[in-house]
């Protein structure tokens, strides 16, 4: 029976539903973020880079059969780091996607507002054509110093993925890349070594959980040990143009497995 005072069952509020695990995750996260917050925006105010592409976020390698490929993400997409987006991760893919399949590649990078995953819904229903081949969602850094819960993430990442899904090509595919490990890049404290590298662990769990649902969707993981020789006080083109090329061609390979095991 209801409870007019407003405190019987069906005014449980959705905190209150929470398991015991999932309310002490949420306090440790909560906790964490505080913590880690002044720390986060200390490093990311020192290590500021003013080098950004001024050219046009596409190109087309000529080649028989060229295949449509967007890229969508954050401050990596957007080629920060680098001056032209042919040393972005969206141009070094390409490269590597031609240079394993023969055929020709139509690239576009496309940085989403924000660099939120939450916004790739109605950035793909206004930028983003039908009938593309390949797209690449690749986001995580910021969710991950945010303390996003996995379960929003999870939600975020399914629309993300169901917004994409009718622009695809009959045999389209829809890869998502691995957050890349953000508690290997720079000194930090112990503390936030540990929390923050918790955070972006359980992101990609996640992700991984999510793909395993659409046949169309594939996971890329982030290469291993690559975080440590990005990370750079004195970083200018070259060493983001190495992170972009190993990258890319992982996310290659991962795309060109799939279609061979086809």
């Amino acid at each position: 029976m209801e409870d007019k005072a407003g405190g019987g069952p069906s005014q449980l509020k959705g905190s209150e539903m929470l398991s015991v695990g999932e309310r002490i995750g949420e306090v440790r996260r909560s906790i964490g973020r505080k913590a880690c917050q002044l720390e986060i925006n200390f490093r990311k105010s020192t290590a500021s880079t003013s080098v950004h592409p001024d050219d046009e976020p596409r190109g087309l390698i000529e080649g028989p059969e060229p295949q449509s490929v967007v890229v969508l993400g954050d401050w990596n997409v957007a080629g920060v780091g680098v001056s032209t987006f042919d040393l972005s991760l969206s141009g070094y893919l390409a490269r590597a996607l031609a240079h394993r399949t023969g055929r020709g590649v139509r690239w576009q990078a496309v940085p989403v507002e924000g660099f939120r995953l939450a916004v790739v819904p109605e950035t793909v229903a206004a930028r983003i054509p039908s009938a593309i081949d390949i797209a690449v969602l690749h986001f995580g850094t910021l969710e991950s110093r945010q303390f996003m819960a996995p379960e929003q993430w999870r939600s975020e990442l399914t629309a993300a993925i169901d917004a994409v899904l009718p622009k695809l090509a009959g045999d389209g595919r829809i890869l998502i890349f691995a957050v890349p490990p953000i508690d290997e890049i720079g000194s930090m404290t112990e503390f936030s070594i540990r929390e923050i590298g918790r955070e972006y662990r359980v992101l990609n769990e996640t992700s991984r959980e999510v793909v395993e649902r659409y046949p169309q969707c594939l996971y890329c993981e982030y290469p291993e040990g690559l975080a440590a020789e990005v990370w750079n006080p004195t970083t200018l083109d070259l060493r983001y143009s190495l992170s972009n090329a190993v990258c890319g061609s992982a996310i290659a390979h991962t795309l060109a497995r799939a279609t061979q095991s086809v």
